[in-house]
């Protein structure tokens, strides 16, 4: 492997490790209950990914997981990379979070 292709790499699992580590905390919120956090430019790639993996991997025989998934995680992507968010999710939402976090455990793999 080549020094580039290990940067690459080395940069994926980072995004995806950012990933799970946002993921884990929003798993485990009540239900609307708010949550606030620091959107640095790492954790804004990794938000970047989370959306595609939502777009690309949750079946479409699940629209309303893969819905949720994009509703709560694309209006991050409209902030401003290193500003304060505040999320506030529902039951559906966090269903999505737990299968988008099933996803990035895979790529990690």
């Amino acid at each position: 492997m080549t020094e580039e292709n290990e940067n690459i790499e080395n940069d994926e699992n980072n995004v995806f490790t950012n990933a799970k580590t946002l993921l884990d905390l929003l798993v485990v919120q009540l239900p609307e209950r708010s949550i606030s956090f620091m959107l640095d430019d790492d954790l804004f790639a990794s938000v970047e990914a989370l959306v595609a993996l939502a777009e690309e991997k949750i079946p479409k025989n699940m629209p309303k997981i893969q819905a949720a998934a994009l509703e709560a995680l694309k209006p991050l992507l409209e902030q401003s990379p290193n500003s304060y968010v505040n999320m506030n999710l529902n039951e559906e939402d966090i269903k999505a979070m737990a299968k988008l976090l099933e996803y990035v455990e895979r790529e990690l793999k």
